[in-house]
């Protein structure tokens, strides 16, 4: 599998685990036109980054953090989408 594939799956992943969770009130789509930022509460926000980390540090070896980028968070940055979030891992990973 490459690493789009991979990035792709890890997203998805987090996305069926946030889901899954029964305090969430607001659940994710799973494509890639999926609003993150800007359409999910604060504690998903959170969770997401860090089962995501997780994730890349199992699948990809990846021992970063997702917060190092002061763009993260901006209405622009990776977290725009699970799209962007996906070329965002690809690109540092």
């Amino acid at each position: 599998m490459d690493k789009i594939q991979i990035a792709k799956q890890i997203v998805f992943d987090v996305i069926d685990k946030l889901n899954d969770d029964d305090d969430n009130t607001i659940k994710i789509d799973k494509s890639e036109n999926s609003l993150l930022i800007g359409y999910l509460e604060s504690l998903q926000v959170i969770n997401l980054m860090t089962e995501t980390e997780e994730l890349m540090c199992d699948k990809l070896g990846f021992m970063g953090s997702l917060s190092e980028n002061e763009a993260i968070l901006s209405s622009d940055g990776p977290l725009k989408s699970v799209k962007t979030l996906i070329e965002y891992i690809v690109s540092i990973t």
